[in-house]
């Protein structure tokens, strides 16, 4: 039996709902599968489709993919005839129009050994606008004994049109204290407790994209890139130095780091307690500095407006680039974006 360890603790109880429903009613033709990044929703994607290409789930009593039959074994090595994915391709972040041709041609085969064809779409977030509008004929006629499995993180993103042609299904995020056990029992060597919870904070509690975080050395990398900010913003450091050791680095996770930093910078310009924070004001633009403008007791509001401000601005203009490549935009210049948010970084503080 192809059995629940191919979900997630935390997705039981959901799972054991969509079994029931397909069981007295049967499932939708299209299910919008939303949840947090770095929580599992492809995996329970990938089980769903498991289980409604099975061939012993058509006696309406199993639970779970069996795992032994023709179908779960070509799922398995990756070869399924009924399975498609549909995802971006050719190095791009949007999912274009011939990536819906192609679903809308697989959809007007029949089944070739299941019952049924699925189709998972990921993620739904970066469809680009002819795709959304292809995707919708799709949903408006649906072809045969066919299951849509769509996968979104960013509801906003998605047209209404497409949501409300969805039955939308919402994932689960683990509690933090089931995200910590899961994270402490996957991790192949030991890591000490206080890291393992700063990355699922730094994750925003996704244990999967935590173990990642771990697994790739990003915590070093991190801690790099925080040295290099403050050597910078000291003065220390070349500006052409700093960036060029930036450009190495995926841009996203990059902008990931920036939005960590001017976050924590402005919640201790507000006053707010440094546990809230994920790193100190120190550890970005060193001890002196940081005692100048947030030592609220000495500091006047002439002196922390202008700062807050500043980081306020620059802020919104990396929030704008970070929507952008989430949306699957490609077009931004990282080597003149890092260089004018440093100068920017740096100008906040008065140099």
């Amino acid at each position: 039996m192809m059995a629940e360890q191919n979900l997630f603790p935390w997705q039981h109880s959901v799972w054991q709902g969509l079994v029931e429903r397909h069981q007295q009613q049967g499932l939708p033709h299209a299910l919008l599968l939303s949840g947090a990044s770095g929580t599992g929703k492809q995996a329970f994607a990938h089980q769903l489709a498991a289980f409604l290409l099975c061939h012993s789930v058509s006696n309406k009593t199993a639970q779970v993919p069996c795992g032994q039959c023709q179908s779960c074994q070509l799922l398995r090595a990756g070869s399924h005839p009924d399975l498609l994915l549909a995802k971006p391709e050719d190095k791009s972040r949007q999912i274009r129009i011939d990536s819906i041709r192609k679903v809308n041609e697989f959809l007007a085969q029949t089944p070739q050994i299941s019952q049924s064809q699925v189709v998972i779409l990921h993620p739904l977030d970066v469809l680009n606008g002819n795709a959304a509008n292809a995707l919708l004929k799709t949903l408006e006629e649906p072809a045969g004994q066919s299951y849509l499995l769509l996968l979104g993180e960013r509801m906003g993103a998605v047209m209404p049109t497409i949501r409300s042609r969805c039955q939308i299904l919402s994932l689960p995020s683990p509690a933090s204290t089931e995200a910590a056990g899961w994270l402490s029992a996957q991790l192949a060597q030991p890591v000490d407790a206080s890291l393992q919870k700063l990355t699922l904070r730094l994750c925003h509690g996704a244990p999967l994209k935590a173990l990642e975080y771990i697994n790739s050395h990003q915590l070093d990398a991190l801690q790099s890139w925080i040295e290099q900010l403050q050597q910078w913003t000291k003065g220390v450091a070349p500006l052409q130095t700093t960036v060029d050791s930036w450009n190495k680095l995926d841009f996203e996770i990059v902008i990931n780091w920036w939005l960590m930093a001017t976050s924590d910078l402005l919640k201790s310009l507000q006053g707010i307690a440094s546990h809230h924070c994920l790193f100190s004001p120190s550890s970005y633009i060193g001890d002196d500095l940081a005692g100048r403008i947030t030592n609220h007791s000495d500091t006047s509001h002439d002196v922390i407006e202008p700062v807050r401000s500043s980081l306020l601005a620059l802020q919104q203009d990396i929030y704008q680039v970070h929507g952008g490549l989430r949306q699957g935009l490609s077009h931004f210049n990282q080597n003149l974006l890092t260089e004018n948010w440093l100068l920017a970084w740096k100008s906040a503080f008065g140099d």
